[in-house]
């Protein structure tokens, strides 16, 4: 019977984000063995065993997961892209080495076929292939083996959710704060993840009606009006809608009472924060900056993490 392998490779920042991966140190999660190591810049988890193509896919989520997992608990950043790289066979070793010397300048006769390297691949266990990689990554800092295998464990052995597509961008944007130059733009990255994981409730009732009020008289005013009126009013009736419902401070408090794993005090103390932390926001949005930035960074970044760990089922420290 064939056996397949599926390899996952990531662009990590640093150039050692996890110590002690010299031997290529294995993690086995029902019967399936993962190899990890690296080579800068790639983050290699290499799963095998698999009897299907299909069963290597399906196990792709539990490695998606798991490399979530290393992020939020030791904030190894990397780039979040997974796409499936076809794997390019030749018919034999003359048309293989002259496609190598036409990208690498240089021959190889050992190999079955070549692949990109970032993404993932999936083919035959018994195939020996080449993955490719020419960008550089950044320079960051690094965690032990340990704690990695401790880590990557929990991912593979959650069970992955599905999850809904703001929670996906906001995953996205966690991930994408990192490459940020600035405390202030990585900052700002982190609100804009609560703010696209916030409920929308709708204001008080009489509120609402107050303000329809307001615009049926408005789209009166839209009769006979010149086109710089109707843009005017066409601005303000946008804001009406808006307007409806609760503000985004007030949206991400509730998120964090609803969603955030503390007992009910540490929920009410870490609202409160957020409070803070979106008048610095504003600040900073309006004029460029703010000093309380340091005091309230962590509790933004704590919010999101609390959050982000518990829609996607991770286990929490």
């Amino acid at each position: 019977m064939t056996a397949y392998t599926l390899r996952v490779s990531i662009k990590v920042q640093g150039e050692k984000p996890i110590a002690g991966l010299e031997s290529s140190p294995t993690i086995e999660v029902n019967r399936i063995v993962v190899t990890i190591k690296q080579n800068w810049p790639q983050l290699i988890l290499s799963a095998h065993g698999f009897q299907s193509e299909i069963d290597a896919e399906d196990f792709l989520e539990k490695v998606k997961l798991a490399l979530f997992n290393l992020a939020v608990k030791f904030n190894i950043a990397y780039r979040h892209n997974f796409p499936r790289n076809p794997i390019n066979y030749f018919d034999g070793p003359i048309a293989l080495s002259a496609h190598l010397a036409n990208i690498l300048g240089a021959r190889s006769a050992s190999i079955d076929g070549v692949a990109e390297a970032e993404g993932y691949s999936i083919y035959e266990s018994e195939k020996k292939i080449s993955f490719i990689d020419f960008q550089p990554g950044n320079l960051t800092t690094s965690i032990g083996w340990i704690s990695a295998q401790a880590s990557l464990l929990e991912g593979l052995q959650a069970t992955p959710r599905l999850i809904d597509p703001k929670t996906a961008i906001a995953r996205d944007l966690y991930l994408a704060s990192y490459y940020e130059t600035s405390q202030r733009a990585r900052f700002l990255t982190l609100i804009m993840c609560l703010e696209v994981m916030a409920p929308r409730p709708k204001r008080h009732q009489k509120l609402i009606d107050a303000l329809r009020c307001f615009r049926s008289g408005l789209n009166k005013l839209r009769v006979n009006s010149s086109k710089e009126e109707e843009r005017e009013i066409e601005g303000v009736l946008s804001q009406i809608g808006f307007s409806e419902e609760q503000s985004i401070k007030l949206r991400i408090q509730s998120l964090v009472r609803s969603e955030v794993p503390l007992d009910i005090s540490g929920k009410e103390a870490l609202a409160e924060r957020m409070n803070t932390a979106y008048k610095v926001r504003s600040n900073i949005s309006h004029n460029g900056d703010d000093p309380n930035l340091p005091n309230v960074f962590d509790d933004v970044l704590q919010a999101v993490k609390l959050v982000l760990t518990t829609r996607l089922g991770l286990p929490l420290d």
